[in-house]
């Protein structure tokens, strides 16, 4: 869904990325659920799980205690420092050029892994339930998902995650009851 803003025509940078800093702290705990968390990955740890055991579970968890260390320790002087994105920090730390690379080499790697596997997903879904061609299916998502980020900027990524972790946990839970 799309967040409507005040009439304005200019939205600064720090308000598209950073939602306008008035998003509240569940919906910003369930948007880093839903996007750390996807269908993708909570179908690839439920069949890794079932192949090898807890092993996969207990990796899962040691990354509790990297989070932890991250928001206690790191995030404060990211702020303080008005850093907020990964390539800004390389950017003060190191040179633009650098800053360059990683962000060229990070959109490659996620468009190449993650994006394309979950567009081909909802691809599949689609055809499923509409009898629609692939390739039309995957235009249409990547049109509405464009459409609601360019309009609403973070703040509409993030209330878009809140719904995807609500389907989430309900669907987990109809699986579970079904699976007992």
């Amino acid at each position: 869904w799309v967040r409507l803003r005040p009439h304005s025509n200019t939205v600064a940078t720090e308000d598209f990325f950073l939602g306008g800093r008035d998003v509240s702290w569940w919906a910003i705990g369930l948007s880093l659920f839903a996007s750390n968390l996807g269908t993708d990955h909570l179908v690839g740890l439920a069949g890794a799980g079932a192949a090898s055991g807890l092993s996969v579970g207990s990796y899962e968890w040691s990354a509790t205690y990297t989070l932890v260390i991250l928001g206690w320790v790191f995030v404060p002087h990211y702020l303080k420092a008005r850093i907020f994105t990964t390539p800004e920090y390389l950017e003060k730390r190191f040179s633009p050029s650098l800053r360059t690379a990683f962000t060229w080499l990070t959109l490659a790697s996620i468009l190449l892994t993650k994006v394309s596997v979950t567009l081909f997903a909802g691809g599949v879904i689609m055809r499923v339930l509409f009898g629609w061609n692939i390739y039309v299916s995957v235009a249409v998502l990547l049109s509405i998902t464009a459409l609601y980020s360019t309009v609403g900027g973070l703040g509409a990524v993030m209330y878009t995650e809140v719904l995807q972790a609500a389907l989430l946990f309900v669907g987990s839970f109809v699986l579970l009851y079904y699976g007992m």
